[in-house]
């Protein structure tokens, strides 16, 4: 329930950027540059969330979830107009068939891909920060005296392994921010190799 309500904000900034976007931005600005400013977007929020600790509040998750999410707003609509602003009448069908294939395949490839990424940088994170857990480490026992724990007693190991493995998880999860939100900042170049369309279709009232 926490991490849901923790969401909503995104969600809300989404569908109101949705829809300001339909209704008004694609009358008067070229659906690309709605575009770019929505990667930029997405990837600025992104980033931000590499800031992230183990002690971070609800508004320092939020706060860059409203902001990817108002880049998701300006960038999903206009992307379908530049998407099909070329396709001939006759084939939208077509096209909106292998579109919705490709986003499918792409969204399943990006979630195997920061999948792999996740699991493969704890590993790295786990196998160094262990490394600093040794008798001859003098910050150790002061640490474990805070928490109440025998350096001697084998459970203390147990209360360690946690922390490293909560540590290792946050590192990666910092790792993971920061890759998305690169790769998303290079696929802005891309943007502008889009043909502009000649019209937004349905965006467009019949009086304009």
């Amino acid at each position: 329930m926490s991490a849901g309500m923790l969401f909503i904000p995104r969600a809300v900034a989404s569908a109101i950027a949705l829809s300001i976007t339909g209704n008004y931005l694609m009358l008067y600005i070229d659906p690309r540059i709605l575009v770019a400013a929505g990667v930029v977007l997405s990837a600025v929020g992104t980033m931000m969330m590499a800031g992230l600790s183990l002690q971070a509040d609800a508004w320092a998750i939020a706060a860059p979830g409203i902001i990817a999410g108002v880049g998701m707003g300006l960038f999903f609509v206009p992307l379908t107009a530049v998407a099909f602003g070329s396709v001939r009448p006759d084939r939208l069908d077509e096209a909106a068939g292998l579109y919705a294939l490709m986003r499918g395949i792409g969204s399943s490839i990006g979630i195997a891909v920061v999948s792999w990424l996740f699991v493969r940088q704890v590993q790295v994170h786990w196998g160094d920060l262990i490394t600093h857990i040794t008798p001859f480490n003098p910050a150790v026992p002061p640490y474990l005296s805070a928490l109440g724990l025998n350096p001697q007693a084998p459970g203390s190991m147990s209360a360690v392994a946690l922390e490293i493995g909560r540590q290792a998880q946050m590192l990666a999860f910092i790792d993971l921010f920061w890759f998305i939100g690169l790769v998303t900042f290079a696929i802005l170049p891309l943007v502008f190799m889009m043909k502009r369309p000649s019209t937004t279709g349905v965006f467009i009232p019949a009086h304009v």
